[in-house]
């Protein structure tokens, strides 16, 4: 499925994904705003990243940016955390038909659940 045109355009891929994330606590000024990004992306266009997040996805996003995949890893993670303790997430995840969250998703559970959203479209 790799390089394969999805249903979204790429512009319009990158909209949708900043308006999910926003409803979902998570806003630009963060830096794992844009890592999360860009992961949901990978994970979007080949479901298989989301199996290999350290190997694969967070140093291809390291890269990106030229920081470190442990960088990459822990900006995600304090950006879903924020997200969770503010309180809006849990509401979030409710009406996107997640209801068994009861504790803050991993960074692959969340990323999943974005992508699940976006298939959906």
């Amino acid at each position: 499925m790799k390089n394969e045109i999805k249903k979204i355009e790429e512009k319009e891929l990158r909209k949708a994904i900043s308006r999910i994330l926003c409803s979902s606590g998570i806003t630009p000024n963060m830096k794992g705003f844009a890592y999360l990004k860009e992961a949901i992306i990978m994970v979007y266009l080949d479901s298989d990243d989301l199996n290999t997040m350290t190997k694969v996805v967070y140093p291809n996003i390291a890269k990106l940016y030229i920081t470190s995949p442990r960088a990459v890893e822990r900006c995600i993670r304090i950006a879903i955390e924020k997200a969770w303790k503010k309180g809006r997430s849990n509401e979030f995840y409710e009406k996107v038909g997640f209801k068994w969250l009861n504790q803050r998703p991993t960074n692959s559970e969340y990323i999943f659940i974005i992508v699940e959203i976006l298939n959906n479209l």
